[in-house]
């Protein structure tokens, strides 16, 4: 199975900031470090390790 994220505000997004994560038959991390989709917030509203995405 294949699972494609993307971002929809682009307007808000900081330059650089990858807008989408796919992933084909594995979980995923997204968080602002060391997570497989990286989001950068120098605010800190989203957690370092923000949620997992579960392959089972």
């Amino acid at each position: 199975m294949f699972i494609s994220l993307q971002i929809n505000n682009v307007e808000a997004a900081p330059a650089g900031l990858p807008l989408g994560y796919g992933s084909r038959d594995r979980s995923f991390e997204i968080g602002r470090e060391n997570c497989d989709w990286t989001l950068p917030d120098h605010d800190k509203f989203i957690s370092g390790r923000h949620c997992e995405v579960r392959y089972e």
